[in-house]
């Protein structure tokens, strides 16, 4: 049986570990059922990987499932089930044992990619196991280390390194414990490891005269896997790593094997088979240095001082010592000393009148600002400053090469941590930390290296260069120079001249870069005139393809300024529209065009309608850029925003572009297209936008509307869905209720079965739209909802169940019911009340059919119901938060007044709560007139709009003629309906419920209804 089991798990990896489509699919569907079916499922793998015989592939497919298996099975006890499948038992503790014995005895595998992986799962299984369980496995592989050789030794070394890799990552105390407790014993080991091994490699490449030697080869691999352990050591392992006698033995030794291998890299040449791995371990040794000071920097301060001469004294700013250098290397150094730079260990607690240090605080703390203020003394920072700027600023050949050989590659910002491994985000982010800190000393001296580029022939490169590399830093500190270089007076004496006149085009472009850094510091408006037409000349097409790049960049900086005035740059719009379009056309790559889209679209959102005769060549170019850019999802997200831009600036003029946008609406909203992941957000605002423009609608706009309930199944887009659906019932209510009424019920209906409290107060808000712009078409769609909300909100708990049987029309009488009565959901209830209210307001027959229904269902007349309802209403009146739904429920309540012979304290409980709605709408003003807040008078929704407002705005605006909030006064509305009271019950009648009230609310209801 188990040799059938073998046989079939070996016929199973060979098909998976095939090319052919149709076998790998099924074999990987059977290993994952074998993974919870097979018993010694994981054994049989690990008989099948150390066959060696067995061909290369088909072990590698076994030690990877292995592998995977380890991560979910290793650990776990028991079996669990998911839904109708019983996952298997973790591996039994004695294929745990035999697996542990056997892993022990595979140090000689010959295949390194196999042996990686056998190591990293060696690691993986100590990880979980720890040293309690398998206490075997270090003794072995130190003996191993001590006691072989050749291929045995490295691949000890190897699996050491992996399983010191996995005990840094243990995280709980009593784990650290355990590795700190292992590290005290290894590091003395280890290190020596190290010293031999490195010792060994750069002797014998010493000795060879740079001959390559397999024991190179091989020492240099183990001295880094011997460094890589040493690294997780002194970081992870030890709170404090004064307790490691042999710290700074490691700390001397790393110096001074990076002493050497510069001197080795710098002997073997550039083609040197050899030299990137010398490099690698050079790095390695840098980075073991850096990750003590950034992670233990007060532990530093022993070797503090050495290592700042060590990497800026000796090398990074010794003009000698630069041939020894390479760009990672200068990268590294100058990480270490921006990490002492920023270090907010060294940085103590200042005496805010004197500003000294305080004395009673941390003593390192004050001995490593010491050190630091030592070194990086005045003469030094100057020193260092004027390096950084000469030495690294300027443009090196590869980035020449670069400009001329791909533009736009070169034109591309670097962002993230890339000044950790790049050489230029490194110096600048040195040199900007620098100048923060010591501005007090560098102000000065980086003004004067401006005077002192200004004499330096420009017909020279490498002069060039230099001023340019000068630019670039006065950029970067424009926080610091602001007060020391007059920039205004700076361009129109000198940048203007050159921009305009030089013949290098890296002047030019770094100038329009710096006039971006200015602009928001200190471009006056003043100047803005100036500016504009020299960034027009920098975009002509017969610029250099990255100072176009530049000029677009800077003008996006200008427009985006909060100095920004429209009316300045109106005289170059259109030839900033056309010049851009010619750039968007020239450019091929994807991630430029973005770019410059992005240009596109902060103009038109700067400019707003003042952009509408400009957009043509855009918009004629933007359906085929669409069509090109079918691959590139990002892409098609940038174009998606401008044209959301331009539909906004357009206003009802959109309607022009229909053509263009409701085919890429559709595509952006199609959710079985892959795309729209990317796409759907910008494709709903867009969709949304172009209805809040539209004059009127049209049958594209309706046909839309189809996908409509499909974006509600994603709820991170319910809120701009629903703003969707309120621009379709204000744009044209009658058109689209004939199209979608039906529909829209029953969306609604599934909507709000499934959804929290919070969204459900959204879409009841929308249901209130469709009521108040049409209120019978609303009655007829959504009778079963106004019947729903009456019985949630008459319903007791013990009803629930009767409620849900006798609701045939709709299901959500259950979620109504449970929304209602829970105080966490007062917003619901508030709307479920307004509903009610409104459907009275507006069509009390609707309202007086939902009454007679309810009672018929329970044997109750529809007076009885009402005033059950009316108890509802006033019982929860004050906890309604917005001011237009209790003013709409007083209205109602006033409405109500007339039609019944109140019993005087129900009567005096609803005259309360009107007064007080009274209260809140009602203002006096200058000439005592009082006057309701909430009414708009048909002259003030007649005043001219303002330019910005779109045609939902005005709709919006007509919409509240409709509305009896905002038509109908509340004080007239209770005065009318009081003397309707009189009329029916006599004076003597109304009389006594005036009597029945509070003598405050009686002298309150009188001064408002004599006002």
């Amino acid at each position: 049986m188990a040799s059938e089991a073998m046989e079939a798990v070996l016929r199973t990896l060979a098909l998976a570990a095939s090319q052919n489509p149709d076998d790998l699919k099924p074999a990987e569907q059977q290993l994952s059922a074998w993974e919870c079916e097979l018993p010694g499922f994981y054994t049989i793998l690990w008989s099948i990987f150390k066959n060696r015989s067995i061909d290369g592939n088909v072990r590698w497919m076994a030690i990877l499932y292995l592998k995977n298996g380890i991560d979910r099975r290793w650990r776990q006890r028991v079996a669990f089930q998911e839904g109708d499948n019983v996952s298997a038992v973790s591996i039994t503790p004695e294929e745990k044992i035999k697996l542990r014995e056997e892993m022990l005895t595979m140090f000689d595998e010959p295949v390194n990619t196999l042996a990686v992986q056998l190591a990293v799962i060696i690691a993986k299984v100590f990880r979980l196991d720890m040293n309690r369980q398998w206490p075997q496995l270090l003794p072995h592989l130190v003996e191993l280390v001590k006691t072989s050789s050749g291929l045995v030794l490295h691949r000890s070394i190897m699996t050491l390194q992996h399983v010191v890799k996995a005990m840094a990552s243990w995280r709980l105390p009593s784990h650290r414990e355990i590795f700190q407790d292992i590290a005290s014993q290894l590091f003395s080991f280890v290190l020596q490891l190290w010293v031999q091994q490195s010792d060994l490699f750069i002797n014998t490449l010493q000795s060879s005269q740079g001959q390559v030697h397999e024991s190179c080869s091989s020492s240099l691999e183990l001295s880094l896997l011997s460094l890589k352990m040493l690294r997780q050591f002194v970081v992870h392992a030890f709170n404090d790593v004064s307790d490691i006698p042999s710290v700074p033995e490691l700390i001397e030794r790393v110096m001074t094997t990076i002493d050497r291998l510069l001197t080795v890299r710098a002997h073997l040449g550039v083609d040197h088979p050899l030299t990137d791995t010398v490099k690698k371990q050079c790095i390695l040794c840098t980075k073991v240095l850096i990750d003590l000071q950034v992670n233990k920097p007060l532990q530093m301060l022993p070797y503090l001082k050495s290592i700042l001469d060590f990497f800026c004294v000796k090398y990074l700013f010794a003009a000698d010592m630069e041939v020894l250098l390479f760009e990672r290397f200068i990268v590294q150094s100058l990480n270490f000393m921006k990490a002492v730079l920023l270090c907010n260990s060294y940085t103590p607690k200042v005496n805010r009148s004197t500003l000294e240090p305080v004395a009673d605080q941390d003593p390192r703390v004050l001995k490593g600002y010491e050190i630091k203020m030592l070194f990086f003394n005045a003469e030094t920072t100057v020193n260092i400053l004027r390096q950084l700027v000469t030495r690294f600023f300027p443009l090196r050949q590869p980035e020449l090469e670069n400009w001329e050989d791909d533009p736009e590659s070169f034109s591309y910002e670097e962002t993230g941590e890339s000044w950790k491994f790049e050489l230029r985000p490194c110096v600048e982010s040195c040199f900007a930390g620098m100048m923060s800190i010591f501005s007090v000393n560098l102000v000065r001296p980086m003004a004067a290296m401006i005077t002192d580029v200004q004499e330096l022939d420009l017909h020279d490169l490498e002069a060039v260069k230099i001023r340019e590399a000068v630019y670039s830093a006065v950029g970067l500190a424009v926080s610091e120079l602001y007060d020391e270089v007059n920039f205004p007076d700076w361009f129109e004496q000198r940048l203007q001249h050159e921009l305009q006149q030089s013949s290098s085009k890296y002047l030019r472009r770094r100038i329009l870069w710096l006039i971006g850094q200015w602009a928001d510091i200190n471009v006056g408006k003043q100047l803005r005139p100036l500016i504009y037409p020299h960034i027009m000349q920098r975009l002509s097409k017969e610029e250099d393809m990255v100072v176009r790049l530049e000029a677009a960049a800077t003008l996006r900086k200008v427009v985006d300024g909060y100095q920004f005035e429209t009316e300045e740059f109106l005289p170059f719009m259109e030839n900033a529209s056309s010049l851009l379009f010619t750039l968007l056309t020239d450019v091929s790559e994807c991630e430029t065009k973005m770019l410059v889209l992005f240009v596109f679209n902060i103009i038109i959102q700067r400019t707003g309608i003042e952009m509408r005769p400009y957009a043509g060549g855009l918009l004629q170019y933007l359906p085929s850029l669409w069509e090109e850019s079918v691959e590139h999802n990002m892409l098609r997200c940038a174009i998606v925003t401008v044209l959301t831009r331009i539909v906004r600036a357009l206003g009802p003029m959109c309607t022009n572009l229909y053509g263009l946008l409701m085919p890429i609406i559709a595509y952006c909203t199609n959710l079985s297209h892959p795309a729209h992941v990317y796409l759907l957000e910008d494709g709903l605002e867009l969709w949304h936008l172009t209805l809040t423009c539209s004059p009127h609608c049209t049958v594209e706009l309706l046909n839309q509307f189809a996908v409509w309930p499909d974006m509600l199944d994603l709820r991170e887009h319910l809120t701009v869905s629903l703003n969707i659906l309120d621009s379709y019932l204000r744009l044209d209510i009658n058109a689209f209720l004939q199209a979608y009424g039906t529909r829209l019920v029953e969306t609604i209906h599934c909507l709000l079965s499934d959804v929290r409290p919070e969204a459900a107060v959204l879409v009841f808000r929308r249901i209130h739209t469709v009521f108040r712009i049409a209120p019978l078409q609303a009655s007829s769609l959504f009778k079963p909802l106004v019947f729903e909300v009456l019985s949630s909100l008459l319903c007791k708990r013990g009803d629930q169940d009767s409620v849900n049987t006798q609701s045939n029309n709709f299901v959500t009488g259950r979620l109504l019911f449970e929304l209602t009565f829970d105080g966490d959901y007062m917003p619901l209830l508030t709307q479920y009340v307004a509903l009610l209210a409104r459907v009275l307001l507006q069509n009390v027959e609707t309202f007086v059919e939902v009454l007679g229904h309810y009672g018929h269902q329970r044997n109750m007349s529809a007076d009885v119901v009402l005033m059950a309802l009316l108890d509802v209403w006033l019982e929860k009146f004050d906890a309604m938060p917005e001011v237009e739904s209790r003013k709409l429920t007083a209205l109602a309540l006033s409405y109500l007044l007339p039609k019944f012979d109140w019993p005087l304290e129900q009567f005096g409980v609803i005259i309360d709560a009107i007064v007080d709605v009274l209260h809140q709408v009602h203002r006096c003003d200058e000439d005592g007139l009082v006057t309701d807040k909430l009414v708009y008078s048909p002259e003030l929704c007649n005043i001219e709009s303002d330019e910005e407002d779109t045609e939902e705005d005005k709709r919006v605006r007509e919409l509240r003629l409709t509305d009896p909030v905002h038509t109908q006064s509340l004080r007239d509305c209770v005065r009318s309906n009081l003397q309707q009271i009189q009329q029916l019950r006599g004076a003597e009648k109304t009389e006594q419920l005036m009597q029945s009230l509070d003598v405050d609310i009686r002298q309150q209801l009188k001064a408002f209804l004599e006002a």
